[in-house]
């Protein structure tokens, strides 16, 4: 079962959040907080309220009661916005890096990260 284990506000409506296997991501709320449309969320939109969160039952919680599962937060990964432009050789170190976090506890085999992440970049 997936968890989160760490959770820093970076900026505008971007939280760092740390997964218990091992994946660390950018999660970018914006697109939540501007188009769900539901009055609990959208007291996210006010940046105050944003920011005060904190880790409860392996997620990120909000003061005002909001929370979502940690798979839909893993799903907000922020892309890099050239990423499909990125060189080859830009390319080869991402998947490096994504390798060695697979020897970290990651059980994907490299080959379907790397099939995966050219499909994400559409590489």
């Amino acid at each position: 079962m997936l968890h989160v284990t760490e959770a820093k506000y970076i900026g505008d409506y971007k939280i760092s959040v740390a997964f218990n296997d091992g994946c660390r991501i950018i999660a970018d709320f914006e697109k939540v907080v501007k188009s769900d449309h539901r009055a609990i969320v959208q007291q996210l939109a006010n940046i105050n309220t944003f920011k005060d969160f904190s880790l409860q039952a392996h997620t990120i919680t909000w003061s005002n009661g909001v929370d979502f599962a940690p798979e839909f937060i893993k799903s907000l990964q922020k892309v890099p916005e050239n990423a499909a432009k990125w060189s080859k050789e830009r390319l080869d170190t991402e998947l490096e890096k994504g390798y060695n976090d697979m020897l970290k506890g990651r059980t994907r085999p490299a080959a379907m990260v790397l099939s995966d992440v050219k499909k994400k970049y559409k590489v």
